[in-house]
């Protein structure tokens, strides 16, 4: 299995929000918090377990460069990266 970082896009494979994208915005050896910068913001992330995600190893060059470098990042710029992801 390959390492999960922050950045990287994950789809919820099970609960209510069954099928929507989301960005991982942190993760540990279990779980993974997730965000997608309406209804689930960086205050506020959604915990998940890995089981129930599909994660896309890919990242939004944008969004990885900031995480990154340590700079902060807004909720527009995380929904964008979501557009960015469903438009390919």
């Amino acid at each position: 299995m390959r390492k999960i970082e922050s950045g990287m896009y994950a789809v919820s494979l099970a609960g209510h929000d069954k099928g929507k994208l989301y960005v991982i915005w942190k993760a540990d050896e279990r779980f993974a918090w997730l965000v997608d910068g309406k209804n689930r913001t960086q205050d506020c992330p959604k915990k998940k377990n890995f089981l129930h995600l599909q994660v896309d190893y890919a990242r939004d060059e944008l969004l990885a460069q900031k995480l990154d470098a340590g700079k902060v990042i807004y909720e527009e710029e995380i929904r964008g990266a979501i557009r960015r992801k469903l438009e390919v």
